[in-house]
């Protein structure tokens, strides 16, 4: 299935765990090859104690990295098999109100699609960024069942 705009609302219910939708991601832009997204910080993603508090926890970002860039991925009509590889670097700790997520298809392969995502804080400091591959196959799987 190919990732638009017109399915993303409702995308994490079918596609992904539901707990997903619960990270409240924002699509802005749904293009072949790119996805921009946002998030808002809330306290449930951040540490709660010592120098930590308010900042937006890495397992977080790591997820939603792997979200976005599997959906820029999944914007051609090639099917998206799954994660290969993620090179994730934290460039400075993620605080501020609201994030901008961006996953852009740096090659498209036959076997293999290479994506970089880069997060943005709302002072348009560049947060962490990763280069992501994952498996495309040329058909899409039998479900069973």
């Amino acid at each position: 299935m190919k990732f638009t705009k017109e399915i993303s609302k409702d995308w994490h219910f079918y596609a992904w765990n539901p707990w997903l939708h619960e990270l409240d991601i924002r699509h802005d832009t749904i293009e072949e090859g790119y996805v921009k997204a946002s998030l808002v910080n809330d306290p449930k993603y951040c540490a709660k104690v010592g120098h930590g508090q308010g900042r937006i926890f890495g397992g977080v970002i790591l997820a939603l990295t792997d979200v976005v860039a599997y959906e820029a991925a999944m914007t051609s009509n090639i099917y998206v098999g799954g994660s290969l590889t993620q090179d994730s670097s934290f460039l400075r700790e993620a605080r501020g109100e609201m994030f901008t997520i961006e996953s852009t298809v740096t090659k498209w392969g036959k076997t293999i699609t290479h994506v970089e995502t880069i997060w943005t804080n709302d002072e348009d400091k560049r947060v962490f960024q990763a280069l992501s591959t994952f498996t495309m196959l040329n058909h899409y799987p039998k479900v069973v069942v």
